[in-house]
């Protein structure tokens, strides 16, 4: 986990707006980096909750390799121009358990490529997957080296 940037507590019991009884509450726990919420489990243990949703709307699609297309910065990544053979990049600071979903709402297939020395799915290391127009792909990463791709109908 990257550095904290801040740690906010609330008391054990804390009454809210409209719930009536007391709820439970535990610690949250900002990280500086990517503005994701964790809770404290128990000592340093901590978990992720859910993650921050960053949307990329209206992409073009660049390079013909994984080493000129297109580094991906969004949670959500929709592509509105693809011109025959371009193609784009997941993201390398993506975690297990991180996803980017991808759109291709362009004129041509899609060329998604996983970050350097990753793979997606079955295919080769620095393969690209081919996303067909007017199709969505939720990439999920599994480990340091392989991404899982889920295609949409």
């Amino acid at each position: 986990m990257a550095e904290i940037r801040a740690v906010t507590t609330v008391p054990a019991t804390a009454q809210f707006a409209g719930l009536g009884a007391p709820t439970l509450c535990a610690p949250l726990i900002v990280e500086s980096t990517a503005g994701k919420l964790y809770v404290l489990l128990s000592g340093d243990t901590v978990r992720q909750v859910g993650e921050p949703v960053i949307v990329a709307a209206s992409l073009t699609a660049t390079g013909t390799v994984q080493g000129d297309a297109l580094a991906l910065t969004g949670t959500i990544n929709e592509f509105t121009t693809v011109a025959a053979g371009t193609g784009a990049r997941l993201s390398s600071s993506m975690t297990a358990g991180d996803n980017q979903l991808v759109f291709n709402g362009g004129a041509n297939a899609l060329k998604v490529y996983p970050d350097s020395g990753s793979r997606i799915n079955a295919l080769v290391t620095n393969a690209a997957a081919l996303l067909s127009i007017n199709t969505a792909c939720r990439f999920t990463r599994a480990s340091t080296t392989r991404w899982i791709g889920e295609l949409s109908a």
